[in-house]
Order: structure tokens, then C-alpha cells, then sequence
């Protein structure tokens, strides 16, 4: 999930900025400033460790609070402004 948030993004350099570092064998790459980067992930032993990494990034992202959730939440304040 998180290599495709870099693959779409606008911007990846920001985005792989956005996501928290660790030692886990899952790793992402990145292409910004002529370089490809890469980046181990943290090591999740729980689901619910997973669901918080989402939520963060999605806060640091601006994001709709419903973009990464377990189940629908009420309606975003983000996505309401928008109207």
C-alpha cells in the first residue's frame, strides 16, 4: 500500500518523507532528485500497530479521516469544507 501511495504521488519525495522508517524486510523505493531512494518499514506485530501507521500518514497527508479506516467513520470535517 504505501509503494503505491509513492508510485501516484505528485510529489514522491514528500510522500516517502511521510513514512515512518524501520527494519523490517518490507521495503519501499522512491525516484525524486534524479536518485531512487529506499526505505525499510517498521516492523507491525499487530493489526491495530498497522491501522495507527495509516491513520498518522494520512494526517500528515491532509487526508479524509475514512481513507484508511476499519470501518466508515462519520463524515470528514476535511471533506465537508470542500463543498
Amino acid at each position: 500500500m504505501y509503494q503505491n501511495l509513492i508510485d501516484a504521488a505528485l510529489d514522491q519525495k514528500q510522500i516517502f518523507n511521510m513514512i515512518r522508517q524501520g527494519s523490517s524486510k518490507s521495503v519501499v523505493t522512491g525516484t525524486f532528485e534524479n536518485k531512487t531512494v529506499t526505505c525499510s518499514l517498521p516492523h507491525l506485530t499487530k493489526e491495530s500497530e498497522m491501522w495507527s501507521m495509516l491513520n498518522v500518514l494520512s494526517e500528515e497527508m491532509l487526508g479524509c479521516s475514512n481513507f484508511f479506516s476499519q470501518s466508515s467513520l462519520n463524515t470528514c470535517e476535511k471533506c465537508s469544507n470542500r463543498t
